[in-house]
């Protein structure tokens, strides 16, 4: 399981591939601390356990398109080592050096980007990887591929993601 180190993802990962109860068979260790609401910024979040087995990393390559807000910057990796002690950080820098407030990344640094993650992911040992990231990381890298294909399997792969939108994608 890969997210990007957003807060944002790595939430969304604990919530979609983390387990709530600590008693239950095949679980690991602390995946997500608990972690207390912040009024207009976040809800509060149990902790959350890893399940045995399942290897979590969060990647710096699969984040947001960083744009001129500031929700496309990132925390230090100390701190989300600290709220996230299951994720790996090691492909994770200290603090966030791509985001550049008021500045938006390039269409084709995404692009670039996406390639160079998808290249990651395929050097994997696992043959199943579940990616928890951004719609417009994932559109702008999906954009690269199937200039060739039809106009009705381009609309299969080629359309925005939704909010929680999980969608299937094989690499070869």
């Amino acid at each position: 399981m890969v997210s990007s180190p957003l807060t944002r993802a790595l939430e969304t990962a604990v919530g979609a591939f983390g387990c709530p109860e600590a008693s239950a068979d095949g679980v690991g260790g602390v995946l997500m601390e608990a972690q207390t609401g912040i009024e207009d910024v976040r809800a509060a979040h149990a902790a959350s356990y890893a399940y045995s087995g399942i290897r979590y990393v969060a990647h710096e390559l699969c984040r947001e398109r960083c744009g001129p807000s500031n929700c496309d910057a990132r925390r230090e990796r100390e701190t989300l080592q600290r709220e996230f002690p299951g994720f790996d950080f090691g492909l994770v820098g200290d603090t966030d050096t791509q985001w550049i407030e008021g500045a938006a990344e390039t269409e084709g640094s995404v692009v670039a980007r996406g390639l160079q993650f998808l290249q990651w992911v395929m050097a994997q040992p696992e043959r199943e990887v579940a990616v928890v990231t951004h719609s417009a990381f994932l559109w702008f890298t999906l954009l690269s591929f199937g200039g060739d294909s039809s106009r009705a399997v381009k609309s299969k792969y080629q359309r925005w993601f939704e909010n929680g939108e999980m969608r299937a994608v094989v690499l070869s």
